[in-house]
């Protein structure tokens, strides 16, 4: 970006009323005000101020410093830039309306910004398009990667942890041994009633009462039923029983 092109910003930031500006200025998350106007008054002056507005008149009283770098990484969140980390600016334009900077993000081309006392914010670049910094045009301030301002978030303890996967470990065995020994059980259960003969079937019908049509009760508590094309089967319960007598539904049965 061209000095003149910067310069062009300023004067129309210059020309701006102040309420224009403030109809323009965007809406700032409360996390992106520096940390010394947190806990402030909420009706203070520096409470209200955003990080654009800070950094504009730090910079017209030549401050420098930890502040700066701190306030260069909020500006850069208010403009939803996309920086992962600042790694170095310079302030390479400066007059009474409007202040511009050379930034350079982590792994980002050079971006270029300008703002105001009424903390209006325009910027450019990213793209490769903005010159790079050179050294008489101002002080290049070197960083180690100053993150920019996050909202912050209160974070609940991890869902997952040693002693969750414990107690569901714990609660997976179990339902594998329950289960084990429930078909166990089953298995030892209806073992006299495995591979019967058809003559076999007639005697346990005739030795049952018919519950309802199709569907007899034995005395030994087997349950037999006789499906649409007269086949006889024996299930365990009587209402896997009726559901093969009346739908030829084959659940659990005993073969």
């Amino acid at each position: 970006m061209s000095f003149n092109r910067v310069a062009a910003c300023g004067i129309l930031m210059t020309l701006l009323t102040p309420a224009a500006v403030s109809a323009q200025q965007p809406s700032v998350p409360q996390a992106v005000i520096g940390e010394d106007a947190i806990g402030a008054d909420p009706a203070s002056p520096e409470r209200r101020r955003t990080a654009s507005e800070r950094l504009f008149f730090s910079l017209q009283n030549n401050e420098n410093g930890s502040e700066i770098d701190r306030l260069v990484a909020g500006m850069l969140t208010e403009l939803n830039a996309d920086c992962a980390a600042v790694e170095s600016y310079q302030t390479f334009a400066k007059s009474s309306a409007f202040v511009s900077m050379k930034i350079k993000c982590a792994d980002r081309a050079l971006y270029a910004v300008t703002v105001g006392p009424q903390g209006l914010g325009v910027i450019s670049g990213g793209d490769g398009s903005v010159e790079r910094m050179l050294p008489e045009q101002g002080e290049i301030r070197m960083l180690n990667g100053e993150a920019p301002v996050q909202p912050r978030v209160r974070r609940g303890p991890p869902l997952i942890t040693k002693q969750n996967l414990a107690i569901l470990g714990g609660v997976f065995i179990i339902g594998v041994v329950l289960t084990g020994l429930f078909w166990r059980r089953r298995a030892k259960a209806i073992a006299p009633w495995r591979g019967l003969r058809s003559e076999d079937k007639d005697r346990l019908i005739e030795e049952s009462d018919e519950v309802w049509a199709d569907v007899f009760e034995h005395p030994s508590g087997i349950w037999l039923a006789r499906g649409r094309r007269g086949k006889r089967r024996l299930f365990r319960n009587q209402l896997f029983a009726y559901l093969y007598a009346r739908h030829a539904v084959k659940l659990f049965q005993v073969r």
